[in-house]
């Protein structure tokens, strides 16, 4: 499971608007839909923060992932007609027959919110 977020997200929405940060949203799931393909689903939490949760993954392909999103997220100039430099933060959890609970995930999800300044949600755990 990957965590990305963009810590610039906040600002950028904040200055240029509901517009803008739509834009900047779906131009970062599209960086992520170009990495990650098919094989994955990519889903966005809350303001810039997504989980992109993959099967069978190898430790090469993390770190390739990693270098490929922080990349192609920095590279970005002007989303719309918005200028932006950004940064990527990339947080990886990996889930394993011993460790894959609702639980489990639940708490992680809260770690890594909480981390990003966040208030943690307790919808996850409801849905037992």
């Amino acid at each position: 499971m990957f965590h990305v977020s963009v810590p610039e997200y906040p600002t950028f929405h904040g200055i240029y608007g509901d517009e803008a940060g739509a834009t900047l949203l779906y131009s970062i799931g599209q960086i992520l839909r170009d990495i990650f393909g098919n094989k994955s689903s990519i889903g966005r939490i809350t303001g810039s923060y997504f989980t992109i949760l993959m099967q069978d993954v190898q430790p090469e392909h993390i770190r390739t992932a990693i270098s490929e999103i922080q990349e192609n997220i920095s590279k970005l100039r002007k989303v719309g007609e918005w200028p932006c430099a950004l940064t990527a933060k990339v947080q990886v959890s990996v889930l394993n027959q011993s460790n894959a609970s609702r639980e489990i995930y639940a708490k992680s999800l809260d770690h890594i919110l909480l981390n990003e300044g966040k208030t943690p949600s307790e919808e996850i755990r409801e849905k037992k």
